[in-house]
């Protein structure tokens, strides 16, 4: 099948109120759980972008919005499908 990257400008916008399950992963821990996924555009160890008492700026998603644009326009393939949760 074709190549699959995780990354972390993809992952859902929370500005609200902090939720346990809108937190990422380590990726450590999801390689084993996804072998067949590629997940070096994702920063190692614990998600720092959400806590408690701590959720993203509109600023921050923006930002990262635009991340993954330039990220999507430096591919080399043709056809791209991305995958994400409700709030990106």
């Amino acid at each position: 099948g074709p190549p699959l990257q995780a990354l972390e400008e993809l992952r859902e916008f929370c500005g609200k109120q902090f939720q346990p399950c809108d937190s990422r992963r380590a990726p450590e821990e999801l390689r084993s759980v996804f072998p067949h996924v590629d997940f070096t555009s994702v920063p190692p160890g614990a998600d720092t972008l959400l806590g408690p008492d701590k959720v993203e700026s509109t600023k921050s998603v923006d930002e990262r919005i635009q991340r993954f644009f330039e990220w999507l326009r430096n591919q080399e393939q043709q056809n791209i499908g991305c995958v994400a949760h409700f709030q990106i």
